[in-house]
């Protein structure tokens, strides 16, 4: 295994995290995100009013999406030097950034495609709306399931000090973003309030979670990068002990 492509894909989580914060919170000024209690006719004049740079945001947004594949690579390579030859999280890690990339990409597209005939029915808009939002903000599935396999992976090694391949405090980590995901079992309740999808419980714990765990997981994943085996190692699927 090539270490400077290993390292590349490590990186691109820095892609992606720019190109998804600039394109949706930025340049589509969608911080806070377009409240849910919004009324079709003022969600069908904000699009008319910015469609331009809506379009900008959410193809910037799209272009972030497929940055998390090669993260998610990156990560289970490292992963794969934990588990060995037979490695059922690393493969559930992969299957779940699937999730979490596709999502990213189809909701650019539906942005874009609202942007793209802001003239329609106005309560046809408030519907893809809701759609974007909800997926969003709410969709949990992806996620979850992609952090507790990191995170059970890296508590199940069993090895000490600079041998690790993560610290064991990352482990905990992704546990903890995974459980910062549950607003998606609640935002579908709410249209206004803490709990509603722009809330201060509805969003932010999601946001935050996720930006920080890109980090946290960036600079842990370059320094297990580094201290990687010879490439037979991994070829064999074995760690350095």
């Amino acid at each position: 295994m090539n270490k400077s492509i290993e390292r590349l894909c490590a990186h691109s989580i820095l892609v992606c995290a720019v190109f998804l914060a600039l394109g949706v919170f930025v340049v589509a000024g969608w911080l806070p995100p377009v409240a849910p209690s919004m009324e079709a006719q003022s969600i069908a004049a904000l699009f008319e009013a910015h469609r331009f740079r809506i379009q900008v945001g959410m193809t910037m947004f799209g272009f972030s999406g497929m940055f998390y594949w090669s993260f998610a690579a990156a990560i289970a390579t490292q992963m794969n030097r934990i588990e060995g030859p037979h490695h059922p999280l690393t493969r559930l890690q992969l299957l779940a950034s699937n999730g979490t990339a596709l999502a990213i990409m189809a909701l650019a597209f539906l942005g874009l495609a609202m942007a793209y005939r802001p003239h329609i029915e106005p309560t046809t808009l408030q519907l893809a709306n809701d759609v974007l939002w909800l997926v969003f903000v709410g969709l949990y599935p992806p996620g979850v399931m992609q952090n507790l396999a990191i995170g059970l992976c890296i508590l199940s090694d069993k090895t000490e000090g600079e041998a690790r391949v993560y610290p064991r405090w990352v482990g905990f980590v992704n546990l903890w973003v995974a459980a910062s995901f549950a607003p998606g079992l609640y935002i579908a309740f709410f249209k206004s309030g803490p709990f509603a999808w722009n809330g201060l419980l509805g969003f932010w714990p999601v946001a935050v979670g996720f930006f920080v765990w890109a980090m946290v997981m960036w600079w842990t994943t370059v320094q297990a990068i580094r201290r990687a085996p010879s490439p037979a190692g991994y070829r064999q699927g074995v760690r350095d002990s």
